[in-house]
This record gives structure tokens, sequence and C-alpha cells, in this order.
């Protein structure tokens, strides 16, 4: 059997494994995306086989991160569906300064940080004298491998250009050699951290905005149902969630209210989060 073909046992071990420990549900039809994502893996941690690979992740984190940051899809880019920031321009931010001269978001899948970044450059476009604010923008993402990358903050040409017009590109950017990497001024209000989102939330009624957008599309009903559970959790009265645009909370969790500005969904705690 060639190193990049699964067996169905390997591929039934590593699907149920990979859900558990990212919440990513693979059907049948992704056996070839996952060997061929997961084939790098065996030489680099001497294994023979899938089986072997399963069964040294199940007791070392290295090799348990590395399949996860494989499988990651971590599809993105700056401004990624601009009305959605035209409406966190236009209405959220004001909506929340005016009660508050603090600002916490979140951005539950950083992946490599084209969100947060995006958040970034239109809190420092909206807002004047931002200085005299308390603005934090936490980015999350399960991949250590994302993370780093997006702390780096340099990005390729092709990373900027989609999303990025020349007058953001010039305010925001500095040119260097291997690319375009992000300001001071941006990465001053921006903080990424590795996080699981399936684990242990270490934010209790944190945030006024939470962006978890095209994740939850790869859980199962009782993983989604749990994740946006606790992500309830981690908003401020009044808060607000915005998920994906192909992306709806009906028939997933009775925690939330669903409301529109121009067009775009949003979401707001119906009650206080559950237990």
């Amino acid at each position: 059997m060639a190193l990049n073909q699964l067996s169905t046992t390997e591929f039934d071990l590593l699907k149920k494994y990979i859900q558990d420990v990212s919440g990513i549900c693979l059907d049948e039809s992704k056996a070839i995306m996952m060997a061929s994502r997961l084939s790098p893996l065996l030489e680099r941690f001497e294994c023979k086989t899938y089986l072997d690979l399963y069964n040294k992740a199940t007791y070392v984190k290295d090799v348990s991160k590395h399949i996860c940051n494989a499988i990651s899809t971590n599809e993105t880019s700056f401004f990624r569906d601009p009305r959605v920031f035209d409406m966190i321009k236009d209405d959220c931010i004001p909506y929340f300064l005016n009660k508050s001269s603090s600002l916490q978001i979140w951005s539950a899948a950083a992946s490599f940080g084209q969100e947060s970044y995006s958040l970034a450059m239109i809190l420092q476009e909206a807002i004047r004298d931002i200085n005299k604010y308390n603005i934090k923008i936490e980015g999350t993402d399960i991949s250590n491998e994302a993370i780093a990358y997006a702390s780096y903050g340099l990005y390729s040409k092709m990373e900027v250009a989609r999303g990025i017009d020349e007058a953001r590109l010039f305010k925001h950017f500095d040119l260097e050699e291997r690319g375009f990497r992000v300001k001071d001024h941006l990465r001053y209000n921006v903080h990424f951290r590795e996080l699981n989102l399936l684990g242990r939330l270490p934010f209790h009624a944190q945030f006024d905005i939470i962006l978890c957008r095209n994740i939850a599309i790869y859980f199962d009903a009782e993983t989604k149902k749990t994740l946006f559970n606790e992500l309830a959790k981690c908003l401020k009265p009044n808060g607000r969630l915005i998920i994906g645009s192909t992306e709806s909370l009906w028939q997933v969790t009775d925690t939330f209210y669903r409301q529109e500005y121009n067009g775009i969904v949003y979401y707001t705690l119906l009650k206080d989060p559950p237990d």
C-alpha cells in the first residue's frame, strides 16, 4: 500500500481522533485529502503507516499538534466578507463606545491573523484618538503554526492583494524584502494565542464582540451546540456574536437572538448563558 493511501481502519481511527481533539468532522469523501495532508508527518515522526502515526499521536503531544495543524483548513483573507467589517465600523463600534471607553473583540478562529488585523485597521480608521480607549483584539486558533504566523505579521504580496487596497497597504504595512509587515500601531491592540475551542475557554463574560466565522461548518450538530453555548458565556451583556454568512444557529442553540444590520446577521444573548 502506498504511503499516501489510507486503509479503512486507519481512516476511521484518525477521523475519530481528529474529531475528538479538534471538533472537525470528516466524512469518507475526505479520505484522499486526509492522506495528502498527513503523509508528510509519516517521515517526520518516523512512522511506517498511518496507524503508527495514530498510535504515536495518542501519547506524543507534538504529533497531535502537527495533525491539527495539517488538517486545519485556515482559509482566510483580509476583510473577508467586507459587509461584516462595515457593520462593525458603522454600528458596533459606535454602539459600544457610546456606553464605555473599553472595547474587547475576539477572533475565535483567527487562522493566519488576517481577520484580527482587519479589525485593527477599521478600529484605527473609525476611532479618533484611539489611544484614549482600552481596545483589545484577541485572536485564537487551534493551530500553533497559524498563531506563530499571525504573531509574526509578515504577509506575501499575494496575501495582501486579497482584501488590502493601496491606501491601507501604505498606511498599515511596511515593505520588507520578503513581503509586507504589519505596522506596530496595529500590532499594539492585537494579541494572539493558541486555543482549542473545544477545551476550557478562559474568557468569562469578557467580550463585546465575538467573531466565530466559518469554523463550525466542520463540526457535527452536538459539537456546534456545545461550542456556541460556551461562546455565550464569553460574551458581555448586550455583546454580539458574528458567525459565517452561510451559517445559522437555528436548531443549534436557543441561547441567542437573531438580529440584522443592513442585511448582515448577528446574534445577541437571549437569556443568561447556560451553566
